[in-house]
């Protein structure tokens, strides 16, 4: 029949088709079957001891840190108890002394408190106001004389600063007469040095010695 309609077979074609679907069934089956063995492998891992060694891993860091963050506050700490003893043996005594005086402050207050409720607290009043004034007299002396030891050690500064400017106007007058006077030394030589070339250059016993030559000849 393919003869006579001079058509050719499809046999052949299918027989390819056929093949090639195989083939790419096959491929599909292994693909699967690769994917499957990977699942499969993670699961393994899973069920394995790789995440806990990545577990140790984290902890061993996080102990490092911890031991390094301990060490540095042991030293840090260990410095500041070394500089607190040393302020305390240097000063011996000195916070004592300052608690004392704000108790003994603490005591007068409270006694200047009950003479003025007593019954003779006009007397009492006279002397808390002289107290109050000579405390007031000592603080205000204190602060002009801070004030005045203040500006006298602005004017200190202000005159040894005039005084440095001074020294170095003297330092470039000086030099500036130095270079002058040597410049006018100089100029001097020069003028003598010029001077003595041409009296050599016009003598008069050249030019006679010269005249008695022409003279002969």
């Amino acid at each position: 029949m393919h003869n006579q309609n001079e058509s050719q077979s499809n046999i052949d074609t299918i027989l390819c088709k056929r093949e090639q679907c195989l083939q790419f069934v096959k491929e599909l089956k292994d693909t699967f079957v690769n994917e499957q063995s990977l699942l499969q492998n993670i699961g393994n891992l899973e069920r394995g001891d790789v995440f806990n060694k990545c577990l140790e891993q984290i902890k061993k860091s996080k102990d490092y840190l911890i031991q390094k963050i301990n060490n540095f506050y042991f030293k840090f700490e260990a410095k500041v108890k070394q500089q607190i003893k040393e302020i305390q043996e240097s000063r011996p005594g000195q916070f004592n002394a300052i608690n004392n005086k704000i108790l003994m402050m603490i005591k007068e207050v409270t006694e200047m408190e009950n003479q003025l409720n007593s019954n003779q607290y006009v007397k009492y009043i006279l002397q808390v106001n002289k107290k109050i004034y000579k405390t007031i007299y000592q603080d205000n002396y204190q602060n002009n004389q801070n004030k005045q030891n203040k500006y006298n050690k602005q004017q200190r500064n202000t005159n040894q600063k005039n005084h440095l400017k001074i020294n170095e106007f003297q330092d470039y007058n000086n030099n500036y007469q130095r270079s002058q006077n040597n410049e006018i030394n100089s100029y001097s030589e020069q003028q003598q040095q010029q001077q003595y070339t041409n009296s050599q250059n016009y003598s008069p016993n050249k030019y006679d010695s010269s005249k008695q030559s022409q003279i002969s000849i």
